[in-house]
């Protein structure tokens, strides 16, 4: 089965589990990648930035120059901001482990 959706590696585990008929609510950051989703995306952070790549295209951000690197044409503001929420969220449930 080929999927055309977009997931990032953290989406393995949901995905793995769901085809096993496990539970994968220990993995809050993972989707089931063979489940129809309402809002596909893939978040990835780098050393001093974020990446966020959706249907509307991709969009990554310098974290020390305070600037997006990348941009692909169409790509709404409201992408970055969604960025931004996504690593704030991840960073302070990291913190809080």
């Amino acid at each position: 089965r080929v999927v055309n959706g977009l997931g990032s590696q953290t989406d393995v585990a949901a995905t793995l589990l769901a085809q096993l008929r496990l539970p994968a609510t220990a993995y809050h950051w993972s989707r089931d990648l063979l489940r129809p989703v309402q809002q596909p995306a893939a978040f990835y952070c780098y050393t001093d930035g974020f990446g966020l790549v959706t249907p509307a295209g991709f969009l990554t951000f310098d974290n020390i120059a305070r600037r997006e690197t990348n941009r692909a044409a169409g790509v709404p503001d409201a992408q970055l901001r969604q960025g931004q929420a996504y690593e704030q969220l991840s960073y302070a449930d990291y913190l809080a482990k």
